[in-house]
């Protein structure tokens, strides 16, 4: 009896659901429909499907041999006549925009990273001043765009910014924990510039602006001799494998297994050059804007990336943590390379990363003597060896001055993680002050006590 009505209360529900979905649609919905509606998402991930518009991939210039760019417009226009001219998709040396530097160096902007990004305007013209910085602003305030515009024209170093445009894509490119917007603009760049050098608005360099001049000059040649990619290992304590910081489900969507990323150590997708090859175009940056452009694959069902557990044995083993874009990134690279990182890996990562900045009550005079403090002491032995170079003193100048008002407004905003003496002398500072203000309150209690005795 009780098997019997389970069985009718089933009934009763999947007729009521019909009946629903029918006034709810112009038409009734067959069986089909409603299973497909039920296992839509779940299907598409078990198979590891890409379900993003081709249409959307042909707009970035990212096509199969063969293919010919739809739609209308400049951009569009000026795809296919040179696809016609080198017989195939554009790739480097060919690009779409004249009077860019190749590569090109590019960032992106939230509001919460204003701040972050004078610290990176100032770094660039410090060592690598010739390069053309393009700086894509995210949903900003008008206030906010025009604070980055302002630094942005400020500087000696070729600056422009660019809105980037959501309106094209889906919905989750919009979500700032995915950074699904990063590969969409690395691929834009690509088209329009030949290669790009992609830095995070946070990446600063490690070392001194000279170690990083030396550095910079022979990236290209590293890139292109490894097929056109160079990237460096996280920046973070935790350099662990990309299984590790990867989603199980993710794989599938690459059509690899996971157990073939064990020992694959992640590179940085906030740091990395890449070269817009034939490789480079065909098995990098087409899976991996597809995977963007498909939120069951840059985002499967359960990725998180709070709740770490980097302490798991043994070290592949899936922590917990996604890293969304980076995962896919990686996982692309993964497969192109042949799961080896010696071709596009470097041994050891010249960047440091800030945090975003937050709201503090830091003196800012006080941060400025600080800063004053810090840097005067290496500041003649820096020019020597800058000049040495051939930089000219009024380049090296000013591209310091650029560094220290990032750095000024990443203390004022109570970020000094990142400069350890600066952030030892704020709390110095802050105990002094503290000190001053409990001898002020005692000194009045007591002339209080003697007023009162007098009376």
């Amino acid at each position: 009896m009780r098997v019997l009505r389970a069985l009718l209360g089933g009934c009763v529900g999947v007729v009521a659901m019909v009946v629903v979905l029918a006034t709810l649609t112009s038409t009734p919905p067959t069986a089909p429909a409603i299973h497909s509606i039920v296992t839509h998402n779940l299907k598409e991930e078990l198979e590891g499907k890409m379900a993003c518009d081709r249409q959307l991939l042909e707009r970035l210039g990212l096509m199969e041999e063969g293919e010919e760019p739809e739609g209308d417009g400049e951009e569009v226009d000026g795809q296919r006549q040179r696809k016609t001219e080198v017989g195939g998709p554009i790739l480097y040396p060919h690009h779409t925009w004249d009077n860019l530097s190749t590569p090109v160096i590019a960032s992106a902007v939230w509001s919460s990273e204003v701040g972050q990004m004078e610290g990176l305007v100032g770094m660039v013209q410090g060592v690598l001043p010739n390069l053309t910085l393009v700086i894509y602003t995210l949903d900003l305030t008008t206030s906010e765009l025009q604070q980055v515009e302002e630094t942005c024209n400020s500087t000696s170093t070729p600056c422009l910014t660019l809105p980037f445009d959501f309106s094209p894509f889906p919905a989750h490119v919009r979500d700032p924990r995915l950074k699904a917007f990063r590969p969409i603009i690395v691929q834009e760049l690509l088209v329009r510039a030949g290669a790009v050098l992609w830095l995070d608005s946070g990446v600063r360099l490690a070392g001194s602006s000279n170690e990083g001049l030396v550095g910079a000059e022979g990236w290209g040649d590293l890139a292109l001799r490894g097929g056109g990619v160079l990237t460096w290992p996280l920046s973070s304590s935790a350099s662990l494998p990309s299984a590790a910081l990867t989603h199980p489900n993710m794989f599938a969507f690459f059509k690899t297994k996971k157990q073939l990323y064990d020992f694959q150590l992640m590179g940085d997708a906030g740091t990395v050059l890449v070269y817009n090859t034939p490789g480079v175009h065909h098995h990098l940056m087409l899976p991996w804007v597809s995977c963007a452009l498909t939120h069951n694959c840059i985002s499967p069902i359960g990725a998180q990336d709070t709740g770490c557990r980097f302490d798991k044995k043994p070290l592949f083993r899936y922590s917990g943590c996604h890293h969304y874009d980076a995962s896919a990134f990686n996982v692309a690279l993964g497969v192109m390379f042949s799961y080896d990182t010696r071709p596009y890996l470097a041994p050891t990562s010249p960047f440091t990363r800030t945090t975003a900045p937050t709201t503090s009550n830091t003196n800012s005079g006080d941060a400025e003597e600080m800063e004053e403090e810090t840097e005067g002491e290496d500041v003649a032995d820096d020019e020597r060896r800058l000049t040495g170079r051939g930089v000219s003193l009024d380049r090296v100048r000013e591209g310091r001055g650029r560094v220290r008002t990032g750095i000024k407004r990443e203390i004022e905003n109570g970020d000094s993680s990142t400069h350890p003496k600066l952030s030892r002398d704020k709390q110095e500072v802050s105990q002094v002050n503290e000190t001053k203000l409990d001898t002020r309150r005692q000194t009045d209690k007591l002339e209080w006590k003697r007023e009162t005795r007098q009376h």
